[in-house]
């Protein structure tokens, strides 16, 4: 059997994004294989919470900015001392330091740039040849990351596309008990239920939307708290005492067993880890037409697409997927068979695998295949 590799995740992200759980899930997946796997976060994040007694060894890195030489040169000794073979930077802050620590400080360990958002940044071709050649390889994450990030100068042939993926068991354990208890803290009855697990994107589309929805149907919005903007919005429309603010939720998944439908009112998007989510827990989803989507979702067979900002069409698809109980039924088998088929954590982390051993010129375990 081939050694394990020593490996080293960064994530400068903070809050709780779907991005943090893709990070979490690859870590622990990664270090299950028998690789030696290091975590490289803020040390108030959510994630360094999550990891800290987990296989996945957390050390602390508290980068100041892109331009921070010194926090390069101190994670360049981090990765010398543990003789790291591959360095993965998960968000663009840490994509800065291990090019730095590579190229200013002579670290040894192979370097990968993981890309999990549409890239917006406009530094044009230099930027993008700066990634290229301070890297080993970038990941995006869908192939629409891919096309943004050729757009803004970085070369094709220095880009993989490796999908998000989700453990299959992931939201297995949730009693009937729970889901009761759940709906009556809520004071749902029989009403629909709308959902969007989300950080603040579009939610004034399905406000706008919910207008033309039947009054039984109501919204929950995971992920933000109350907000000005759009509590005025749903006063003006009248549909204000439809809509719940939740906030944060450490476990979302009794929320998914009250929802009838699952939203994601992007403009932009990688590859949204929610989307997989809806899909596994059998809630269909209705998405924009943005970013990464369109590659999990196939309009109509699977889930439902519609443009960014067209909030009637939104309120259609819905209002099928209420209605139709048979469509709505095909859309939840398929839309299993496709997270199942296509996106089982377990394809993501062979394909990174593969990947680190590449760039390390080491043969997997035949086990680890």
């Amino acid at each position: 059997m081939a050694e394990g590799l020593r490996i080293a995740e960064l994530t400068s992200v903070r809050g709780r994004p779907g991005s943090v759980n893709s990070v979490v899930y690859l870590s622990i997946g990664l270090a299950r294989r028998g690789h030696k796997v290091y975590l490289g976060a803020r040390e108030e994040s959510e994630i360094y919470r999550l990891l800290k007694d987990s296989e996945v060894e957390v050390f602390p890195l508290n980068l100041r900015g892109r331009l921070d030489v010194e926090g390069a040169k101190e994670l360049a000794r981090f990765l010398e001392l543990n003789m790291i073979d591959v360095v993965n930077a998960q968000s663009s802050l840490d994509g800065y330091a291990a090019i730095y620590a590579r190229r200013l400080w002579r670290a040894r360990a192979k370097v990968v740039l993981t890309r999990r958002t549409m890239p917006s940044s406009s530094g044009g071709p230099v930027q993008g040849l700066f990634y290229a050649l301070g890297s080993d390889r970038i990941v995006a994450v869908s192939r629409a990351v891919k096309r943004g990030l050729v757009a803004r100068g970085v070369p094709p042939w220095s880009i993989v596309v490796i999908h998000n993926g989700i453990p299959l068991d992931r939201f297995e354990g949730v009693s009937q008990g729970d889901v009761e208890r759940l709906r009556a803290r809520l004071g749902i009855g029989e009403e629909k239920v709308i959902g969007v697990v989300s950080r603040r994107k579009r939610q004034e589309e399905l406000i706008e939307a919910l207008k033309f929805l039947p009054k039984d149907v109501r919204v929950l919005f995971l992920g933000i708290g109350e907000d000005v903007k759009l509590s005025k919005l749903a006063r003006k429309l009248g549909v204000d005492d439809r809509i719940a603010y939740l906030g944060w939720q450490e476990d979302v998944r009794p929320y998914y067993s009250v929802m009838s439908v699952s939203v994601l009112p992007s403009t932009t998007e990688g590859l949204s880890q929610t989307i997989l989510e809806s899909m596994l827990c059998g809630v269909p989803v209705v998405a924009t037409r943005a970013g990464g989507n369109p590659e999990v979702i196939e309009d109509g067979r699977n889930g439902f697409l519609y443009d960014p900002g067209d909030s009637r069409t939104l309120a259609r698809r819905i209002e099928v997927l209420l209605e139709d109980e048979d469509t709505r039924r095909r859309i939840i088998q398929e839309a299993k068979r496709t997270v199942v088929k296509r996106f089982d954590i377990e394809r993501t982390i062979d394909e990174t695998e593969r990947l680190y051993y590449t760039l390390t010129y080491r043969r997997r375990a035949r086990s680890s295949t």
